[in-house]
């Protein structure tokens, strides 16, 4: 995946594959400037938005072991989180952190697994991935890479509105699938 960084006023706009995110470096700042005990919510959804920005753009075919990289990365930020120097950025710190913690763990994961063998998903990918689309599975989280492959004329529908959501979290699956055939109809007939 390839991550750009746009400076837009104090937030970093984040792209990752299209979705863009933004990220406010105040509330990443404000998290060092005070204890970890007086953490709030923004700053939590800050730091788990910087998370998420790692691991889908440097550890995407580890998406089986998200939720243990996602708590290893949030144990280590507060647990080194005074030694933070006021006078760095707080993202590319965080960013270097979380992506140097969720490597090592992963190197460490694999080695007592013997190469071989990944933990049962637990990732956020699979979660989100209709059961109907599991043959595209592979495809989807990154695991088997592709320039092009044939959708069977069956999950055509399905993966379309997953497509759909994904673009718009708030979307039903109803509202989605009246999206995307409304998008059909419009090509067709123009």
């Amino acid at each position: 995946m390839v991550c750009d960084h746009v400076v837009v006023d104090d937030a970093t706009e984040v792209s990752v594959s299209s979705a863009r995110v933004v990220i406010d470096k105040r509330l990443l700042l404000s998290f060092y400037l005070h204890p970890t005990d007086e953490t709030t919510e923004a700053e939590l959804a800050e730091i788990n938005k910087v998370i998420s920005i790692v691991l889908n753009t440097h550890f995407g075919k580890y998406y089986r072991m998200f939720d243990d990289l996602r708590s290893q990365a949030l144990a280590t930020i507060i647990e080194r989180h005074d030694r933070f120097d006021s006078k760095m950025a707080a993202y590319p710190y965080l960013y270097t952190m979380i992506r140097n913690e969720a490597g090592n763990l992963i190197r460490r994961l694999l080695r007592e697994d013997d190469l071989e063998v990944l933990p049962p998903s637990r990732g956020r990918v699979a979660e989100i991935i209709p059961s109907v689309l599991d043959e595209l599975l592979p495809f989807l989280s990154g695991d088997s890479p592709f320039t092009r492959i044939e959708i069977p004329h069956g999950l055509v529908g399905p993966f379309l509105v997953f497509c759909q959501r994904g673009l718009n979290k708030k979307q039903s699956e109803s509202e989605a699938m009246e999206s995307v055939i409304g998008k059909l109809v419009d090509i067709f007939i123009f």
